[in-house]
């Protein structure tokens, strides 16, 4: 059975062969033609080292399949517009500030394009960022 390592012996070892490897080089000013000796070190006392215990199959294995049934949100959608309004909106441009605050887009001239966030405010139409009616 092969031994366990932890993630961080790992990195410790790796950092141990590093810090030894330069010191050698600059000791023995040789630094062009032995780093590439390091790199090679490198490589081969990763590939040799054992896969660390807490790999991302070990983590697999304590996540439990949701339960028939269960409702699951699908990763990565999170919508934070707030649902449509039962009344149509009734900002104008004149309400509307010139520029965005967030990224100067212009926001007042392109009045009839920005989505409501709310019954007085919008979103800008370059940026997304929420701006209050004046």
């Amino acid at each position: 059975m092969k031994k366990k390592w932890s993630r961080q012996s790992v990195k410790n070892a790796q950092a141990a062969v590093w810090l030894i490897g330069l010191g050698l080089l600059f000791l023995m000013d040789a630094f062009w033609p032995g780093i590439l000796i390091l790199i090679g070190i490198s490589i081969i006392v990763q590939s040799l080292m054992p896969e660390p215990e807490d790999s991302l199959e070990a983590f697999n294995d304590q996540i439990k399949p949701p339960d028939e049934g269960e409702i699951v949100p699908e990763e990565g959608i999170f919508d934070p517009v707030p649902p449509p309004l039962e009344e149509p909106l009734q900002i104008l441009a004149s309400d509307l500030p010139v520029e965005c605050p967030a990224c100067g887009g212009p926001v007042a001239e392109n009045a009839e394009v920005v989505k409501p966030a709310g019954k007085d405010a919008v979103f800008c139409p370059y940026c997304g960022t929420r701006i209050a009616a004046e």
